[in-house]
């Protein structure tokens, strides 16, 4: 048992938070990572005693508060407090406690905030928010971000917050209202009015909302949840509609044309539950006759090591050293453990590609990558490809000594990987 898990959790919540300790910004990962751990006992304890837990709870929450001053913050632990006052109200909800004293203490949390934040705590705690809590809690959240904000009910986050209050309430004719002035509807905007109007078993509103949404995506460029959201609700406004065969066969075009992991989503998003996997080994499939370099960063994404290895294995020398050398090292990297001779043939290209520089220290970068290839080669079996791969490099590099040298190192077995100084380079320009 460790220190830390001997202490009452009420001492452990004031020991993990380091009270007086600066914590830099390389540290803050480390530092979370041990309240998660904490918190997440706080939440096991909810269970079975939900008044324990928010006793503990609310110690965690003054105690972050009064850390916010000693925290090289990105962010991260404001996430964190958010979701303190996320458990806090979860457990006021279910003990029934008083829903006007839940309002107020936010309240108060919210004016006394310093710190900044609170700022975005209103727009977290609404979807948690139910039954009489929500008639309570609501328009005091509101109250106060109408009241900080410079520009009022016209702020950005007002609206965005009145949004967010019409959607948890279904509100959709109230969600639509507040996105009719000109710069306030979003893609986002799109996809949770399409979302309601197809709850509401009208698939063609829903559908013309998403299409708006998806031409908002064009001008936004936008991508990540909303257009997941908006794909998805697409598809089911089609496929209501009887017409899913076009959202596919459009994703399948889209695509073709443009190859990415987003695209290979939308496609699956777009096919029939039962069909995916089958237009999934479709479209991987043809990635094997695009540019080399757009085939493997999309294997690389959807994790396919067998494909990439037949990508390389069939490619022309000359494609892969075009590739650019960060997704070589990545390619290499992946394959070495089951498709060492494909993984040698990447690590030769990114190695060759060094060299071509045809500038010393530049050529000395790609010996670790020929280090590599011998390595897998040789146990592979395949010391003849080594030996071939080793003549052309000291082809390529015949003028330069230093590196004719290092392959030598790396021939024998005896090279070591290490920075090459002034005093190397000048031995190797001074050589006869």
């Amino acid at each position: 048992m460790s220190y830390l898990s001997a202490l009452p959790l009420d001492r452990r919540i004031e020991v993990v938070l380091e009270p007086g300790r600066l914590i830099e910004a390389d540290r803050v990962p480390i530092f979370l990572d041990r309240l998660q751990h904490v918190f997440s006992t706080v939440r096991g304890l909810a269970e079975h005693d939900p008044h324990g837990a928010i006793t503990h709870v609310q110690t965690f929450v003054i105690g972050c508060l009064e850390k916010a001053e000693e925290i090289e913050d990105d962010g991260s632990f404001g996430s964190f407090v958010h979701a303190l006052f996320v458990a806090w109200v979860k457990l006021r909800q279910r003990l029934a406690a008083d829903p006007a004293q839940t309002a107020a203490l936010l309240l108060r949390h919210l004016r006394e905030d310093t710190r900044g934040i609170g700022q975005r705590l209103p727009q977290v705690l609404v979807p948690v928010l139910h039954g009489a809590t929500r008639e309570a809690v609501e328009p005091v959240l509101l109250g106060h971000l109408v009241a900080t904000s410079a520009e009022g009910e016209a702020a950005p986050e007002v609206v965005d917050l009145r949004k967010q209050l019409a959607a948890a309430r279904g509100d959709v004719s109230a969600y639509e209202a507040l996105c009719e002035e000109p710069g306030t509807l979003t893609a986002r905007d799109c996809a949770e009015i399409a979302q309601m109007r197809i709850a509401r078993c009208e698939p063609d509103v829903a559908l013309g909302w998403a299409e708006r949404g998806l031409a908002a995506l064009l001008w936004e460029g936008a991508e990540g949840g909303a257009a997941r959201d908006l794909y998805r609700v697409h598809m089911a406004a089609r496929a209501a509609l009887g017409r899913e065969d076009e959202l596919r066969d459009a994703a399948w075009k889209r695509f073709r044309g443009q190859p990415t992991q987003q695209g290979l989503e939308r496609l699956l998003l777009a096919a029939p539950p039962e069909e995916r996997e089958a237009w999934r080994e479709r479209a991987l499939d043809g990635t094997l006759r695009w540019r080399l370099e757009a085939c493997l960063e999309l294997l690389l994404e959807v994790d396919e090591p067998t494909r990439m290895a037949l990508a390389v294995r069939q490619a022309h020398r000359r494609d892969v050293r075009e590739v650019a050398p960060p997704t070589l090292q990545r390619v290499a990297h992946r394959l070495e453990d089951d498709w060492p001779v494909e993984a040698a043939r990447a690590y030769e290209a990114l190695a060759i590609g060094h060299l071509r520089h045809r500038r010393q220290r530049t050529a000395l970068e790609g010996l670790p990558s020929f280090a590599a290839a011998k390595r897998l080669l040789e146990a592979a079996g395949h010391g003849k490809a080594w030996r071939a791969m080793c003549e052309h490099a000291a082809r390529l590099g015949q003028r330069n000594n230093l590196f004719l040298e290092g392959l030598a190192a790396v021939a024998a077995g005896s090279f070591a990987d290490r920075p090459y100084g002034l005093q190397d380079r000048a031995r190797a320009r001074w050589a006869p």
